[in-house]
């Protein structure tokens, strides 16, 4: 495994603003992502999952004050990015984005390459060429022509995981990208994301809501606890099998669980009694 393209974040706190008013949403995080892997961020409704995906990819910053006592992708300062460079270094997709423009699937992942063209909307042969071949890794040039408003909802996922890929992107944050997706394309997706994160050795960082397809699909799982009154958060990070068990679940999520293990899979799940 390639240590030096290591995602590490050191003891985050941040901070939305609010005109006058200050609310700490996350204090004390930390981590480490590794090439070529996918790790899942859980944690009940509030708990500063969307925040901090939004902090880490450099989103709505005005909105955010952030410390930390480092944040690096291998040897480059992350917190010395400028901002017109995040777009080449992050690639963000969060939950229920809506597209304004009735592009076609293969104009709406061409876009993906916009930060590419210095911001000027000219793109090049080689963003013309690097498009297509996303498209045909992802199975999708049957749909290239189709129009965005037409696709269904696991058709415009996989374009959008596309546009995300043809960004060329070090680190991949997602937030809740299996939301309002049927069963049989959660399955899909997640398998599509980890051959693609695999084969291209992006960092990978996703928020979800649903422990199980946690367990079964990431390589490891931050455990986020919501902040409490004296502003402290509880972390629990390590493998599905090191974090998936009843003392963590109860605690993070206020519950009386069962655990037990996928029997195709051999993974822990969770049920509640």
């Amino acid at each position: 495994m390639e240590t030096e393209k290591l995602l590490v974040c050191n003891n985050f706190e941040i901070t939305r603003i609010n005109g006058r008013k200050e609310k700490k949403i996350v204090s004390g995080f930390s981590a480490k992502l590794f090439p070529g892997t996918l790790t899942a961020l859980c944690g009940k409704n509030g708990s500063g999952k969307t925040t901090l995906i939004k902090a880490l990819g450099g989103i709505n910053l005005s909105e955010l004050k952030i410390k930390n006592d480092g944040y690096f992708y291998g040897d480059k300062n992350l917190n010395l990015l400028p901002a017109r460079d995040y777009s080449k270094t992050f690639s963000t997709l969060f939950q229920n984005e809506e597209n304004a423009w009735n592009f076609s699937v293969y104009d709406y992942i061409l876009t993906g390459r916009f930060p590419h063209t210095n911001f000027s909307g000219f793109y090049s042969q080689k963003d013309k060429a690097l498009t297509e071949q996303i498209i045909s890794e992802l199975r999708l040039s049957d749909l290239a022509n189709e129009k965005i408003f037409n696709v269904s909802g696991g058709e415009f996922q996989k374009a959008r995981i596309a546009r995300a890929l043809v960004q060329e992107p070090k680190i991949l944050l997602l937030d809740e990208p299996d939301g309002n997706l049927d069963i049989n394309v959660q399955s899909e997706f997640f398998k599509l994301l980890l051959k693609t994160i695999s084969e291209k050795q992006i960092c990978c960082l996703a928020s979800l809501h649903d422990l199980n397809q946690a367990a079964l699909y990431s390589h490891q799982i931050i455990l986020i606890s919501k902040i409490d009154d004296k502003e402290t958060q509880v972390f629990f990070t390590g493998t599905p099998e090191e974090i998936i068990n009843k003392q963590n679940i109860d605690l993070v999520y206020g519950t009386d669980c069962e655990i037990f293990i996928h029997p195709i899979h051999h993974k822990p799940q969770v049920s509640l009694k």
